[in-house]
């Protein structure tokens, strides 16, 4: 494009623009492939933007208009096969380029006869998403020597993957029995408060351990043993460490993947995120039900957030062999970042979903006991979060008006024999919490506290709630 501006004295200067970058929408449900796939084609010069879900993916296409989607296949609710289908009926045309992409088995035929013009096998390189985009650029569907070729490379990518696994896995086996038993027993207290949180009393963590995929820790209604394989009960927690990106199935048995319900030995619930050390994948945390659930890609993150936490830890823990250094705090509690990001998710679905939300903050005269409390009153979308050495604060978030019902329990519990002067409340009705971040709120919450501490008053409260004009 050229654009001809007339100067002062009368010439003409010729201002030449480039072409305005090509349009990439990313449609994953797995935040970690969507933030690894907006830095690559970012850096390649690409517009990109991304969606968590489809029905999101499919708003962002009719409003943005990408020049090509990238598409990951299993989702929750509506999944890839879906949202291809529905572009193809409902997008006003031209209906962009769409690459599927998955990490389950699905041929490169049926991806082409479906309206994709191109199939890639997770985990995917760099080389063949870019050579992907480009051809979908250009107008070409991939051949299927191409297509046999990324295959193989995905392939490849996998078996290197379970071989940096166990190598790393190694390193921490090597510091020991002792800092061994003390990284599982953290990891089971982790599990545990994260299963109850998101409502599934099915959980496990397990670790890359020679040719198994060994169970670290399991909450008790699993029945699963400490070393048993548990790609022998979930084969897809398999999936989920191979392609290094999370995975969600709200009900498998529903979904054109009724063979994944099958092979997961009936369970028709399952989500998992892979536990990385030093970007490797080397295990799995996953939570599972035989019942369906209505999970969607906001839930997920939860899962999400504690798996990179879990990674952290791994972390620094094949770099020091100490498994309690990075988590001072005890069972129930996580660290304030941890806390504030699962109450940003939670805002999320307050926002979308309606309901009530309670923040209570108190300072304690000491830590004793709390895990007692926070484990015997423990619910569903209940999280403790610590601000500051002896300032903690809870959140519980209901579809219906009980949130703050069900915390005064908890709050009165930690506050009896005197253990805590004064509590700082604030409780948010309904949506009407948007532009309002997690911090935000925690803030607002604690100055509500300082108040009733200075004024000798047991609470102070903060009311937020949407009504109409």
């Amino acid at each position: 494009m050229a654009i001809a501006a007339r100067s002062l004295d009368g010439g003409v200067i010729h201002l030449h623009m480039g072409k305005p970058a090509r349009r990439i929408l990313v449609i994953d449900d797995s935040a970690d492939l969507r933030e690894l796939y907006e830095m690559l084609f970012a850096g390649e010069g690409y517009d990109v933007q991304a969606a968590s879900d489809a029905l999101r993916g499919f708003e962002r296409a009719r409003n943005w208009r990408p020049d090509v989607i990238l598409l990951d296949v299993v989702m929750p609710g509506m999944d890839g096969l879906e949202l291809l289908r529905k572009l193809r009926s409902d997008l006003v045309p031209p209906v962009p380029p769409v690459i599927l992409c998955s990490g389950f088995e699905l041929s490169e035929a049926e991806a082409l006869q479906r309206g994709a013009v191109c199939f890639l096998r997770k985990p995917a390189e760099s080389e063949d998403l870019l050579g992907a985009v480009k051809d979908a650029l250009n107008g070409k569907k991939a051949p299927l020597v191409k297509g046999r070729q990324q295959r193989l490379r995905s392939s490849a990518a996998r078996a290197r993957a379970l071989e940096t696994a166990r190598t790393l896995v190694s390193r921490l086996e090597a510091y020991g029995q002792a800092p061994m038993s003390a990284f599982e027993a953290l990891s089971q207290v982790k599990l545990e408060t994260l299963a109850t949180f998101l409502g599934v009393p099915r959980g496990a963590t397990a670790l890359v351990r020679g040719r198994k995929l060994a169970v670290l820790a399991a909450t008790p209604a699993t029945g699963l043993e400490s070393g048993f394989d548990l790609g022998t009960a979930l084969p897809h927690a398999y999936t989920v460490l191979e392609t290094g990106s999370s995975l969600i199935l709200s009900d498998a048995a529903s979904s054109r993947f009724a063979a994944v319900s099958r092979s997961l030995g009936g369970m028709r619930f399952f989500a998992g995120v892979p536990l990385r050390v030093g970007g490797v994948p080397v295990g799995v945390c996953c939570v599972y039900d035989p019942r369906p659930r209505p999970y969607d890609a906001d839930e997920l993150a939860a899962l999400e957030l504690v798996g990179r936490r879990g990674s952290d830890v791994l972390l620094r823990f094949a770099e020091t062999g100490d498994a309690e250094k990075p988590v001072l705090q005890g069972h129930g509690i996580v660290v304030r970042e941890l806390f504030d990001e699962l109450f940003e998710a939670e805002l999320r679905l307050l926002d979308r979903r309606g309901g009530s939300m309670q923040l209570a903050v108190l300072d304690l005269a000491s830590l004793e006991d709390v895990d007692r409390v926070l484990m015997g009153a423990r619910s569903e979308r209940m999280m403790a979060g610590l601000i500051s050495p002896l300032r903690i604060a809870l959140f519980k978030r209901t579809e219906d008006d009980s949130a703050g019902r069900d915390l005064a329990e908890v709050v009165k519990a930690l506050r009896s024999g005197d253990r805590a002067r004064a509590v700082g409340i604030v409780d948010i009705v309904g949506a009407g919490v948007r532009g309002l971040a997690a911090r935000d709120l925690v803030h607002v919450a604690c100055l509500a506290l300082d108040r009733a501490e200075e004024r000798g008053d047991p609470e102070r409260r903060v009311v937020i709630e949407e009504r109409p004009v």
